[in-house]
């Protein structure tokens, strides 16, 4: 799970950008320049870590992943890109019953 959350300017006294206005909505698709990506991650005995990242890429999800899952973990996602470049895939199922749980192959490396 990768929401984005607006950044905040509170912080900052000078903007790089017009001031919003309340309940204007950002960017609705998009992780612009305004938005910071996060990655969130919750095990079976519901215990929730989450991880503020620079970019939604291969080498930024990889780290994280790394320091929390173990070694044959099976990590689940929502099926995206960058997570299909991360976890290793097994062969051996036709493509029309591939699953969306896919074992790290943190072992191999």
């Amino acid at each position: 799970m990768k929401p984005s959350f607006p950044l905040p300017a509170k912080v900052n006294r000078q903007l790089d950008r017009p001031p919003r206005k309340r309940g204007k909505q950002i960017h609705a698709r998009s992780t612009g320049k305004d938005q910071v990506p996060v990655l969130v991650v919750r095990d079976r005995s519901g215990a929730t870590a989450d991880f503020k990242l620079t970019a939604i890429d291969k080498k930024t999800i990889e780290l994280p992943l790394q320091a929390i899952l173990a070694k044959d973990a099976i990590f689940c996602s929502d099926g995206a890109a960058v997570y299909r470049s991360v976890a290793y895939k097994p062969r051996n199922y036709p493509s029309s019953r591939q699953p969306r749980c896919q074992r790290l192959p943190y072992s191999e490396r």
